[in-house]
């Protein structure tokens, strides 16, 4: 057996020592200056009669905030308002999830089409959304588009009970009771279902080369049965213009009661984050798996 004549290399000629010991020697320094920070800030408050704490967060936040999803005043906490922010984010998340992910989907279907005129009109239009810069988007949607509806006293009505001014947008919505959420759960638990069903069907297309009818059956009924309980299952409340109690007439100049009353600065934001990410990154992630393996993946779309 040949003797080892491998030489151990010193650890200080070694590089990989000296990168560590750089890194080390780095990091120490960040943690020194730190504590030499924090050190001084303490001394500092504590000279001042101050207490680095988070107890400031009960104290009163004495600032409105212009859309609440729940009560609030000016009179409540930081902690109480910041709660409020974090809904209201919510309320952006998931509504933009829902409405981009359909219209995204309808986007890279769209630009598969049969049809010419529909195919090149998503196609120009997925070019152009996704060319522009998100802030001038939302700049867009709310200077040039809510900014300029009507005033209160002219307010644009759409079919379907739906108020547009100035002042707001309000549009239907369902009553919040017990049955609601009995029929929302209904509706989630049909999606998740819905969900494995699909699978079910791109397992057996591809993998058994079947057509899949069955499962593009029962997804159908499903779709039914969902759209039913939509329209029908929850409690919707239109709104509606007061009626003057000395005219009788309809009063034009008050906002409408009942339904869900959005903001302009909501609903502007709500626009630029659906209408950008929907196109370009819904769209676009469809466009790239239908070009995969066109014929196959259109079958399963189909």
């Amino acid at each position: 057996m040949a003797a080892d004549t491998t030489e151990r290399i010193a650890i200080w000629r070694d590089a990989r020592f000296w990168k560590i010991s750089f890194q080390v020697i780095v990091l120490a320094i960040v943690v020194g200056l730190l504590a030499l920070f924090i050190g001084n800030m303490n001394i500092n408050l504590q000279k001042a009669g101050l207490e680095l704490s988070f107890g400031f967060l009960q104290n009163s936040a004495s600032f409105s905030i212009g859309e609440t999803p729940i009560e609030y005043s000016s009179s409540d906490s930081y902690i109480y308002a910041f709660w409020v922010g974090v809904l209201n984010t919510l309320r952006v998340i998931l509504a933009g999830f829902i409405l981009t992910t359909l219209l995204g989907v309808f986007a890279g279907v769209a630009s598969f089409s049969s049809n010419w005129l529909v195919q090149k009109i998503s196609l120009v239009y997925v070019e152009i959304i996704r060319n522009i810069p998100l802030l001038l988007q939302l700049i867009f949607w709310y200077f040039a588009v809510f900014l300029n509806l009507p005033r209160p006293q002219e307010q644009l009505q759409l079919p379907g009970s739906v108020f547009m001014s100035k002042a707001g947008i309000s549009i239907p919505w369902p009553d919040i009771s017990p049955s609601f959420w009995l029929w929302f759960g209904v509706i989630v638990a049909g999606a998740i279902a819905a969900f494995m069903i699909w699978k079910w069907r791109t397992y057996v297309i591809v993998e058994k080369s079947e057509s899949g009818q069955t499962q593009s059956m029962i997804l159908g009924g499903l779709a039914i049965a969902a759209l039913t309980i939509f329209l029908f299952g929850f409690n919707w409340v239109f709104p509606a213009l007061s009626v003057d109690q000395a005219t009788g007439q309809l009063d034009v100049s008050r906002p409408p009661v009942g339904g869900l009353k959005l903001s302009l600065e909501y609903a502007a934001l709500l626009a630029g984050l659906v209408v950008l990410p929907s196109w370009y990154g819904v769209g676009t992630a469809l466009q790239e798996f239908l070009n995969e393996e066109p014929q196959e993946n259109l079958k399963l779309l189909r």
